[in-house]
């Protein structure tokens, strides 16, 4: 997936990252050995490209990465 040219992030005052620009989400997961030692990342999911979402940072989205408007 080739990344958007034009996007800009928007840090909200007390809510969360408002996205614009269509730019690839991916979750990344540690990768560990057999000794639980981490020694790279892994790409996991990918979710749908949209032109404009919000990221969660509270951590208490039931909906993560995205922002479901509760705190």
């Amino acid at each position: 997936m080739e990344p958007a040219d034009d996007f800009n992030i928007k840090v909200s005052k007390n809510g969360p990252y408002i996205v614009f620009g269509k730019i690839p989400i991916i979750e990344y997961v540690i990768n560990c050995d057999c000794k639980g030692i981490p020694i790279d990342w892994v790409s996991g999911k990918e979710y749908t490209v949209n032109e404009k979402c919000s990221l969660c940072r509270c951590g208490q989205s039931k909906n993560k990465p995205f922002c479901d408007g509760n705190k």
